[in-house]
């Protein structure tokens, strides 16, 4: 088991040789698939982001949109209580002249 014969070295060799070249191949394709996956994550990443600003943007559209609902519900409560009341006033109003109405004949008859 002592010295390789000159033939066995140069196999040997070429043997490791092969094995070095194979790991700089798996070495440089390792890269390759790294730098592949910065760059999805790199889309990954702008996307998220991209989605965040889509999501807060419409946030604040749906906080603007309760907030007209809000505006508008109130200016219906509004406009029924001013309908109610004006039509309450209205009654109260044909009733003073249904009044003066009959007071008006009362007051000539008891004016001659």
């Amino acid at each position: 088991m002592g010295d390789l014969s000159e033939a066995d070295s140069l196999a040997l060799l070429q043997a490791k040789e092969e094995q070095f070249d194979i790991l700089q191949r798996s070495q440089q394709a390792l890269q390759d698939d790294k730098e592949a996956l910065k760059a999805k994550l790199a889309q990954v990443s702008s996307d998220i982001t991209n989605l965040q600003v889509e999501l807060q943007s419409k946030d604040v559209r749906v906080s603007m949109l309760r907030h007209e609902v809000r505006v508008k519900s109130s200016l219906l409560d509004h406009l029924r209580a001013e309908k109610l009341w004006s039509s309450e006033r209205g009654d109260e109003e044909v009733e003073l002249l249904m009044e003066q109405a009959m007071l008006s004949p009362l007051a000539a008859i008891f004016a001659k």
